[in-house]
């Protein structure tokens, strides 16, 4: 179990320690400063401040434009990295171990992230915290707001395996091109709110009933989930083929 753990913050030291990565601690304060600053003459509560942050469409998609450097940088050390790779039996663990690092470095992101915001957002929304009920939905802004994270970093999550499955089936410019333009395009407002494409899930009180949304939610999660799982198989068999 030690040694587990202490493999874990090894590998989340070295990513890290990347030039990469501290470019993008850089810009996600400057890009939560810029959300701060937008709010500063808005009557919104700490809650509804945040909730205005995870909803903005500029915020989202520079926050995923860092979760893509992210999973750029995790892939780039990961295949540098000679004497991890020839410890892998076969091609299989070598993508499930890409998997494993890729969702961790993502996480480890959306957490600082979330962090950075919360602690912008304690100085210009301290006084007024803003606990209350939700009208419609009935329940307390604060569940609703622990629900909404979480969905946003499942989703999160998600797309970031998006990134690396098409890295990993592409030449690296065609790669980032194809990751940009699924990122740009989904962010297209829609003429109907089909509830089809992740950046819908990124909107707020998008239901009737609040056990409609999450139940729309997890549908949602979980269908793209097993797409992913298609692309996933898809990827080591067209890594194995490289080899052959």
């Amino acid at each position: 179990m030690k040694n587990k753990i202490r493999k874990f913050f090894s590998e989340l030291n070295f990513f890290v320690s990347s030039e990469k990565f501290l470019l993008t601690f850089l810009f996600i304060i400057l890009n939560n400063i810029y959300g701060a600053m937008a709010l500063i003459f808005a009557w919104y509560s700490y809650i509804d401040s945040l909730f205005s942050f995870f909803t903005g469409s500029y915020y989202l998609l520079i926050l995923q434009l860092f979760i893509f450097i992210s999973v750029n940088t995790t892939l780039s050390q990961f295949e540098k990295n000679g004497a991890l790779i020839i410890r892998f039996k076969n091609h299989k663990e070598k993508v499930k171990e890409l998997f494993r690092r890729v969702v961790r470095n993502t996480l480890f992101v959306f957490i600082v992230n979330l962090i950075v915001a919360l602690l912008i957002l304690n100085l210009v929304r301290f006084y007024n915290i803003g606990v209350g009920i939700i009208d419609g939905y009935n329940i307390s802004n604060v569940l609703y707001l622990i629900f909404y994270m979480a969905r946003t970093c499942a989703i999160i999550l998600l797309n970031a395996l998006v990134f690396l499955y098409i890295m990993k089936n592409t030449s690296k410019n065609i790669g980032i091109v194809l990751c940009l333009i699924y990122l740009i395009l989904d962010f297209i407002p829609l003429r109907e709110t089909l509830y089809i494409f992740f950046f819908e899930y990124f909107i707020i009180l998008i239901c009737g009933t609040f056990i409609e949304e999450v139940i729309r939610s997890v549908i949602f999660i979980g269908v793209f989930g097993v797409i992913l799982k298609i692309f996933h198989e898809y990827t080591t068999k067209h890594m194995k083929k490289l080899v052959d």
